[in-house]
């Protein structure tokens, strides 16, 4: 992030604007959000997708993937205590896009709130 993310946030808009990434100084943009997302899976489905992606080689050993575990334990409640949302994306991606949709038109819980199943 830095001047190029600030950049993007200070452009007129008409439609809802997804950012995706995790960086230590993402904190300084949070206030331009009207909703911060944290998409989750259980670890084993985490695991899982890594293994069978084929065109990353990251996390194919056992020490990746132990250090992708380890990465997860330190970070994620981290970032669940600055999130207002957070989707388990274990279901389907349909899914996943739609309550995204309904966060972004403001139907999605009220801030610090939970997705059913998230």
């Amino acid at each position: 992030m830095g001047r190029s993310v600030a950049e993007l946030l200070k452009q007129r808009r008409d439609e809802p604007l997804f950012v995706q990434g995790t960086v230590a100084n993402q904190w300084r943009f949070y206030d331009r959000f009207a909703a911060i997302v944290l998409l989750t899976a259980p670890t084993d489905v985490i695991v899982d997708r890594v293994q069978r992606r084929p065109h990353n080689p990251f996390g194919k050993t056992a020490e990746e993937r132990a250090r992708i575990l380890a990465d997860i334990a330190e970070t994620e409640p981290l970032l669940q205590q600055s999130a207002s949302h957070e989707i388990d994306t274990a279901r389907p991606l349909s899914e996943v896009v739609d309550i995204l949709a309904d966060i972004a038109d403001g139907a999605g819980p009220a801030p610090q709130g939970r997705m059913p199943g998230g």
